[in-house]
């Protein structure tokens, strides 16, 4: 049953990167400014990471990251490329980077604690979940987390409290949608005492 919960995490987090439908730059474009060309490596690793070229959009990213360093939205999605490519640690390490440069960023608060849940770093995700909850109560995902985060440790009612507050949000507009069936089924469980 964790392994599954985890999955279910992972399959949340899988939609979730920032600024996704940009189209590249083409190359033939004349020479641009350092932030301007991590912008269009950023759109192009955001496209490779949507056709599954995961370690190709992992190398894009931390081109992008290096022309600009400031940009948190390039490491958060570099953390959810690491993640999907199960290097936890890495990037756990980079969704840390990604809130030093935006601390009140509910989105990159939830993607650390997903990482953590996964990691099964349970007390530090529920942190992550919560403080997305406390910075944004309208993003969705952070409670699904929580409800996977409670089952796990047997905390039935906290569970369903959780995915309940989740299916009345709704996943945000990049997330799952198919965490709403998941999350139903996760309720449905709970309730019989599964």
């Amino acid at each position: 049953m964790r392994t599954s919960l985890r999955l279910l995490v992972l399959a949340v987090l899988a939609g979730w990167l920032v600024g996704c439908g940009q189209s590249p730059q083409t190359p033939t474009a004349p020479p641009q400014p350092p932030a301007a060309q991590a912008r269009a490596l950023f759109d192009q690793a955001n496209s490779l990471y949507q056709q599954g070229r995961y370690e190709e959009a992992e190398a894009t990213f931390r081109q992008a990251s290096e022309l600009d360093p400031t940009n948190p939205d390039i490491f958060a999605n570099l953390g959810v490329t690491l993640y999907t490519l199960q290097r936890l640690d890495e990037a756990i390490t980079t969704f840390h980077a990604a809130l030093r440069l935006a601390p009140n960023d509910a989105s990159i608060h939830y993607l650390l604690g997903a990482a953590l849940l996964q990691a099964n770093r349970l007390d530090e995700a529920e942190q992550s979940f919560l403080r997305a909850n406390q910075l944004d109560p309208r993003l969705g995902e952070p409670y699904f987390g929580l409800g996977v985060l409670y089952r796990l440790r047997g905390d039935r009612e906290r569970a369903i409290t959780a995915f309940e507050k989740f299916l009345e949000i709704g996943p945000s507009p990049n997330g799952d949608p198919n965490a709403i069936p998941a999350a139903q089924e996760e309720l449905k469980a709970l309730r019989s005492g599964q």
